[in-house]
């Protein structure tokens, strides 16, 4: 009798336990899956309107924002992004021309060059770096 006992038990346990096994088993498939990212059509790649432009990469992240005036020229603060959201250049804009600090950067985020542009031209003193951060060069053009 003792020995019946004792195989129903375990039994009873090896059956609990195997359940056990399959529910952690299901919630360790459940959590290493990551959703799929969906992919933005192409309409939907470019948002133009109302002095507002951003366009985007298919997978969401922005590529490029700024403003424009009532023309469609760039205004002010003009960003782009790498698809890994590293900036990639920054740069001012009046009436569709480059004017202001200027900066572009290498793919690992550090600054490639820097410098200022009044109505398109090239100002003052411009500096360029190796992509390790180390300035390069320095150019001056004068006004």
């Amino acid at each position: 009798m003792k020995k019946g006992i004792f195989v129903i038990i375990a039994l009873f346990l090896l059956v609990s336990c195997q359940a056990t096994k399959e529910k952690v088993e299901k919630k360790k498939d459940t959590v290493e899956k990551e959703p799929e990212k969906k992919l933005l059509k192409p309409e939907e790649l470019v948002y133009d309107n109302a002095g507002v432009y951003l366009e985007r990469y298919p997978t969401g992240e922005t590529k490029i924002e700024g403003q424009k005036t009532k023309e469609g020229l760039r205004s002010g603060v003009w960003k782009a992004f790498g698809q890994d959201g590293t900036p990639q250049s920054i740069c001012s804009y009046v009436d569709g021309k480059k004017h202001g600090i200027s900066m572009v950067y290498h793919p690992n985020g550090n600054v490639s060059y820097q410098g200022e542009y009044e109505y398109d031209k090239r100002v003052g003193e411009w500096k360029f770096f190796n992509s390790a951060g180390t300035l390069v060069k320095t150019e001056n053009y004068n006004k």
